[in-house]
Parts: structure tokens; C-alpha cells; sequence
């Protein structure tokens, strides 16, 4: 999949572009689409988003295409969902009032919680640029990449915590995260990798004996 305003599919076997899949403009004018995510669970479940604050869902592999944003947000720029329930989603970008990240509990009937926190363990005021849900425990380990470092929550976004000050993962940009499974002898391991401005890759081990990086 890749997509500008529209959602395009590559079908290897016949080496062409499925075009404007559904005939649906995902931003609803001519702004672009951020993020492509397809349900772990089930890949007919596939979600966009733009930086207009478009959330897009389909069902059906996008033949049709339904809006799930109720009008909350103004740039998402990451989407990650629940590997068990590919209704269960969160959300994360810009915008003001530092209430960067979301989610939303089941996408068939959209109701979105702001899950940045209050209080002293509040996620900080900054662009959330990534956001990840730990396969182990996703309704409560949630991870967002910012402008200024790695953040987590233990208890589903009650209270936030830099993950700096637990290891020697720098307070930079950090762009992009994937959970892998190791192989070999890290089979049964689950890693989360992290991709930053400037000073490279990072990755930790979650399951292991110690979770920095």
C-alpha cells in the first residue's frame, strides 16, 4: 500500500496499481496521508491518517472506507493497533493543548480518550511523532516517540515516564518504533527498535533481563 490523498495497492501477481481504492479521498481535500497501518489480526482491517487530522477505517481492504475521527484532531501522524483486536487502536501527532496521543477502545463505534495523563506524570507538551503498543500487555504499555526523547506508560496513559532516565537512549527526535520477535537464542524475546534524527537506532529488550537500551 502507499498513498497521496488516496489509498493505492500493488498486486504483485498481476505487477499493476489498484488506483483510489474505494473512490474515497482520505483527507477529504488535498492534504496527504501520514500513516497506513493494517491490522496484525486480521489484514482486511486497515487504517489512515492524515495531517489534516483524517482517520480513515475499512473493513473490506478498502472497497469501502468510513471516517472515525469525529472531527478531534488536527495532525495524526502515527497509528498503531491492538495485535489481538483490530478494532482497538490508538493515535498520536500534534496539536495544541498537549493532548498528542488518543484512543479509542472500538473503532466500529469511535470514541476517543485522550490518553496523555494529568498531573506531574503527564506525557509533555510535544509533537508525539510515533506511537506503539506492546504486544505483551497492549491495553496498558504504551510507548510514543516525541521531539524530545522516548516516553511510556505502564497503566494505558495514567502516568507517563521518560524512558532516558532508565537508560542511555538519548533525548532526540525519535521518528519511527516496530516490535520484533527474536529468533535463535533470543526466541521467545520481544525487541522494540526505535529510529531517531541524527544518532541512529536503538533497541531494547522487553522480555529479557533488563528493558534498556
Amino acid at each position: 500500500y502507499t498513498a497521496t490523498n488516496f489509498l493505492y495497492r500493488y498486486i504483485a501477481s498481476t505487477g499493476k496499481w489498484q488506483v483510489h481504492l474505494g473512490g474515497q479521498n482520505l483527507t477529504g481535500g488535498n492534504a496527504v496521508v501520514r500513516c497506513i497501518r493494517i491490522a496484525p489480526s486480521n489484514s482486511q482491517v486497515l487504517y489512515t491518517s492524515s495531517d489534516n487530522g483524517k482517520v480513515y477505517m475499512t473493513t473490506d481492504a478498502g472497497a469501502h472506507f468510513t471516517e472515525i475521527d469525529e472531527g478531534k484532531f488536527y495532525s495524526i501522524i502515527s497509528i498503531a493497533i491492538n495485535p489481538h483486536n483490530p478494532y482497538s487502536i490508538y493515535v498520536s501527532g500534534s496539536g495544541p493543548r498537549g493532548r498528542h496521543v488518543w484512543y479509542c477502545a472500538d473503532t466500529r463505534t469511535p470514541h476517543w480518550w485522550n490518553i496523555t495523563g494529568t498531573g506531574a506524570h503527564a506525557l509533555p507538551n510535544l509533537y508525539a511523532m510515533c506511537v506503539g503498543c506492546s504486544p505483551l500487555d497492549p491495553l496498558n504499555t504504551i510507548f510514543v516517540g516525541t521531539q524530545y526523547g522516548l516516553f511510556y506508560t505502564l497503566d494505558g496513559g495514567q502516568n507517563w515516564y521518560p524512558a532516558s532516565r532508565t537508560s542511555a537512549l538519548p533525548n532526540v527526535w525519535v521518528y519511527n518504533m516496530r516490535f520484533t520477535e527474536g529468533t535463535a537464542k533470543y526466541k521467545g524475546h520481544l525487541f522494540l527498535t526505535l529510529s531517531t534524527y541524527g544518532r541512529g537506532i536503538w533497541q531494547a529488550d522487553l522480555t529479557g533481563s533488563s528493558d534498556k537500551f
